[in-house]
């Protein structure tokens, strides 16, 4: 098996890929590292995801800010 073939993801029925990408720099993380990603610059990050990763682990810094801008391109697809 491919080290990027998709596998169960639980008992849920989704299949994703078992490499994750984190998404937390993408958030206004100002507080952890001093300053925060434009929004044009976080969204050209999440279009390079377009790759064979399937799986995104959100961040829970940020109020949703990088699930918002993960939403926004996802939604396009």
């Amino acid at each position: 098996m491919d080290v990027l073939t998709p596998r169960p993801l639980g008992p849920t029925g989704l299949k994703v890929t078992p490499l994750c990408v984190g998404s937390g720099e993408l958030g206004d993380m100002t507080s952890v590292h001093g300053y925060a990603v434009p929004e044009e610059q976080a969204l050209a990050t999440v279009r390079a995801f377009a790759g064979p990763f399937t799986f995104v682990d959100t961040s829970n810094y940020g109020a949703g800010t990088s699930e918002r801008r993960i939403g926004a391109v996802a939604r396009w697809r």
